[in-house]
């Protein structure tokens, strides 16, 4: 069985991306999905993911299912994340 990482959890189109990759797995189990944060991951596309009984629907919209409100995500610009590196510049590991 498999049971995906989430790539961008802070997406919800990276979740429906591995929603889609996960109807094409036979041993599919289980796709994470942090519900919570960003409090605005649930407003920056005109539709939601729908759940039914506990499963993820696939939409019967084209490409991944996801209109994109431009006026929204406007509010949200980028801003890099760079996350603490745990190795040192010649390989070794890094104190945390």
């Amino acid at each position: 069985k498999v049971s995906p990482h989430n790539p961008s959890s802070h997406s919800e189109l990276a979740t429906m991306a591995s929603i889609h990759v996960d109807a094409c797995m036979a041993n599919f189990q289980m796709q994470e999905h942090p519900a919570e944060v960003p409090p605005w991951r649930y407003e920056i596309f005109e539709e939601q993911i729908e759940i039914q009984n506990g499963f993820a629907c696939l939409p019967d919209r084209p490409g991944l299912g996801l209109t994109l409100r431009e006026d929204v995500a406007s509010r949200y610009p980028y801003q890099p994340h760079t996350r603490q590196c745990l190795f040192n510049s010649d390989g070794s590991p890094a104190r945390t």
